[in-house]
């Protein structure tokens, strides 16, 4: 996100914000495969399938094309980028819908500096996992299920083995709400053999519904 500067010219000239020196041509290499993810987009009218090679090899032309990337370009990172570019992840969501919501906050309230231009968050070292690194087109095609943005990335092996989980988890509280919605949304033991047990000791309040979202009024003992 630009701050007080013409989208053109952050686009051009990124200011990145970044955790460790280490991390600069990652984040440029990411800076340049947004872009080039946006160019296949108006060229094709669509994203790149998941694992397909010649999508993937177009991708990265285009970003080797666009020019602005200061420094070396990462292909590798480029080639990852564009390979599953088409899926999405329900943690990775939360994450950065939470860092969203926080900067909107800052720039509503004006009582902190919101970020300046582009911070980029990423988990590539997840698709070097054993089962995911040398998965094809076909392992992360489309089911027609609610799980195919997250086959898009592991592929349907990785999925099936989600649903096959058995799981405990202890306190429904505030934080054990998001947890569940988040198993639920990525299909965590979600499968036929899969199996999750909630338990937690406490009663629901008033006060708790504004923090607890799968409880409702009729659940106040």
């Amino acid at each position: 996100r630009c701050w007080q500067e013409p989208l053109r010219r952050a686009l051009a000239q990124p200011k990145i914000r970044v955790a460790s020196a280490k991390e600069v041509p990652r984040s440029r290499s990411l800076h340049a495969a947004f872009q080039a993810l946006h160019a296949f987009r108006e060229e094709q009218g669509r994203l790149p399938r998941p694992r397909a090679l010649a999508d993937t090899a177009r991708v990265l032309e285009l970003a080797r094309s666009l020019g602005v990337q200061q420094g070396p370009l990462d292909e590798d990172v480029v080639r990852a980028f564009a390979s599953v570019s088409a899926g999405d992840l329900c943690p990775m969501a939360s994450t950065v819908g939470a860092m969203a919501a926080q900067e909107a906050l800052k720039a509503i309230t004006g009582k902190f500096l919101p970020l300046e231009q582009w911070l980029y968050v990423d988990a590539l070292e997840c698709l070097a996992l054993e089962g995911a690194a040398g998965l094809t087109e076909e392992d992360c095609a489309p089911r027609g299920s609610r799980y195919d943005g997250q086959i898009a990335v592991f592929g349907a092996t990785f999925q099936e083995l989600l649903g096959r989980q058995k799981y405990l988890v202890v306190g429904a509280g505030a934080i054990g709400c998001e947890l569940l919605k988040n198993f639920a949304m990525m299909g965590l033991a979600a499968g036929p053999d899969g199996d999750l047990t909630v338990t937690d000791m406490d009663t629901v309040a008033l006060s708790n519904l504004p923090r607890q979202l799968l409880y409702r009024s009729a659940d106040i003992s």
